[in-house]
């Protein structure tokens, strides 16, 4: 494999990226657990209507929101990603509208995208009203960077026009406590990638000596012709 037939010089510079990289995926798993505690231990924001939300007063520990917005399920879509067949991540998105907006026209201010799938009942469980053309849902959950779903919604913009401040929330699909619950996911690939930057690092200084000594050994002498 051409990994392993790479110059010793390129496994020595990649092993201290790699712990770096580790480091940093530590340090953000920590705060983001850290932020997590602090919603848990507190209340959920007060419910707002989406067209007031205002992400400086209605934002939370941990980027959680509770906004209140008239979604419209006919224009909703599900994407999935796949590699080799197997499917990898799945989103279900829909826009979200104003509670008083009579037509599903102009840009949504809202995005609801959830990961994984989404059943009839938690719909029901989330709606408070019925609006001129959708449910009137009110939606805990986390506010969602949207560099972070750049594929899901350049995809739902292909469909439907989306405001450039739209709010994107991935609802607590199994309720706030579980939503909020501990995880050591980020801490796990935060170790592995520690474990191969060491391992990488080792291999080239493996390489690196036995190169060295190699070169250093004498070279045989031809055996005298008798």
């Amino acid at each position: 494999m051409w990994f392993f037939r790479l110059p010793p010089l390129v496994y020595l510079v990649l092993a201290p990226l790699g712990i770096a990289l580790a480091a940093y995926l530590y340090i953000d798993d920590r705060q983001s657990e850290a932020d997590k505690a602090a919603a848990r231990a507190g209340k959920p924001p007060a419910p707002v209507q989406i067209e007031k939300f205002d992400p400086a007063r209605n934002t939370g520990a941990a980027q959680e929101v509770n906004v209140i917005g008239q979604v419209d399920f006919r224009q909703a879509m599900e994407l999935t990603r796949s590699k080799r067949g197997v499917e990898r991540d799945r989103w279900v998105m829909a826009p979200i509208y104003a509670t008083t907006a009579t037509k599903p026209e102009g840009p949504a201010i809202g995005l609801m995208i959830q990961h994984g799938s989404i059943a009839d009942a938690q719909i029901e469980g989330m709606v408070v009203a019925e609006g001129a053309f959708g449910p009137i849902l009110r939606l805990n959950g986390i506010a969602v960077d949207r560099s972070s779903e750049a594929k899901a919604v350049e995809e739902m913009g292909t469909r439907v026009s989306l405001s450039p401040t739209a709010l994107l929330v991935d609802p607590f699909e199994a309720g706030r406590a579980a939503g909020l619950a501990p995880s050591n996911s980020g801490r796990d690939v935060a170790l592995g990638a520690l474990i191969v930057s060491l391992l990488v690092g080792a291999f080239g200084v493996f390489r690196f000596f036995s190169e060295r000594n190699r070169d250093q050994l004498p070279d045989a002498e031809p055996e005298p012709i008798v």
